[in-house]
């Protein structure tokens, strides 16, 4: 075995336990939050995302509705997989933190972006929940637009020569 192997598997060991506890909240926010939210969800997907300018009365971010049809994905995503990830998964991200905030209203005016920014200066008794969900709501956004039917194939620009420099090829 090459000296270097166990260095070598340091990094993916910590990605591999990292990616088995996000799965794993992942899992246990849809648990805890399926019942109790499943019929304000049913709603959701023809809401958009809430920016600023502030309004005190309005939840701090809606779920964003998706650019395409939950079927669009398939056969690599299924209808069903997309509504759970997005109506449950997503939804249970928007709703934690616009639970969060409103304990704290304040911090409704920032946009997420801000917040990260500020993330040390946020209450301790909601930083945890505005970093985790704020968080899944903001990577999970970015998912959704980074995903549509006839995607895919290989990069072009900065992305393909970046990709070609580091690796030789997109292949």
């Amino acid at each position: 075995m090459d000296s270097n192997a166990s260095t070598n598997l340091a990094p993916l060991l910590s990605r591999r336990r990292w990616l088995a506890g996000l799965g794993a909240l992942g899992l246990s926010t849809i648990a805890f939050s399926k019942g109790a939210i499943a019929d304000e969800l049913k709603a959701l997907p023809n809401a958009k995302t809430v920016k600023p300018p502030f309004d005190p009365t309005a939840p701090y971010v809606t779920l964003p509705r998706l650019g395409y049809d939950y079927s669009a994905l398939a056969p690599f995503i299924d209808e069903k997989t997309m509504k759970i990830h997005h109506d449950l998964h997503h939804g249970a991200y928007v709703k934690n933190l616009n639970a969060a905030l409103e304990l704290h209203p304040k911090y409704k005016e920032k946009p997420i972006e801000d917040l990260f920014r500020i993330l040390n200066k946020i209450p301790e008794d909601i930083r945890a929940t505005v970093r985790n969900n704020g968080g899944g709501h903001y990577n999970h956004s970015l998912f959704w637009e980074s995903m549509g039917p006839n995607g895919g194939g290989e990069p072009t620009g900065k992305l393909a020569e970046a990709i070609v420099r580091d690796f030789d090829s997109f292949a």
